[in-house]
């Protein structure tokens, strides 16, 4: 599990850099989403383990509850940033359909892009633009309602970061309190000075 959780911390954190670049493709989306379910059904092992050690297995159950920190709204902000239908209810069914696919089924682009809800067929290669939830959800400044009313407010994250770079002002009437220190975490995010 540890390896794992390694691993998709860095797919993630390599993510970001591609998501604010503009350059994901379904094919980095779709090596995520593996490696989600690949930590999860690692845990759902696990945890029958667990049932069996009884109290002998609490330092293992603490091990797996470190590893798993923050994956779930990690997982579903992800899913929220791809889908084609970004609602928390779709949500939860895509994030259940993927769990009853087969890993092997997982590694291939073309199904988790039909399972986000894309119907085009898109291949590995075909560029996706993230909604901004999960990049949003790293800002203090943020709340989850606000994020909801930016990402309503705009299609996509290099439309925030447009609006970021050149007028901060309309971000206020969205609610955000304090519009400039959002612009500038988005710009630190991006490696931009402000």
């Amino acid at each position: 599990m540890q390896n794992t959780r390694q691993q998709l911390d860095r797919a993630l954190l390599r993510l970001t850099a591609l998501e604010l670049d503009n350059y994901v493709t379904l094919g980095d989306v779709a090596g995520i989403f593996y490696l989600f379910e690949v930590l999860l059904s690692a845990a759902d092992q696990l945890d029958s383990c667990l049932l069996e050690l009884g109290s002998e297995g609490k330092t293992t159950a603490m091990q797996r509850e470190e590893y798993l920190g923050g994956i779930d709204e990690a997982y579903n902000l992800m899913i929220r940033d791809y889908a084609v239908d970004s609602s928390a209810e779709e949500a939860r069914a895509i994030r259940r359909r993927f769990h009853e696919t087969a890993n092997t089924e997982l590694r291939s682009a073309e199904s988790v892009g039909q399972i986000l809800g894309y119907s085009d067929g898109r291949g590995e290669d075909a560029s996706m633009e993230p909604l901004g939830l999960r990049t949003l959800s790293r800002v203090h400044v943020v709340n989850d309602e606000i994020a909801a009313r930016i990402v309503d407010a705009y299609d996509n994250l290099q439309q925030l970061l447009h609006v970021a770079e050149n007028d901060t002002s309309s971000l206020k009437s969205l609610g955000v309190e304090n519009p400039g220190a959002l612009a500038n975490s988005l710009r630190r995010m991006w490696g931009k000075s402000e």
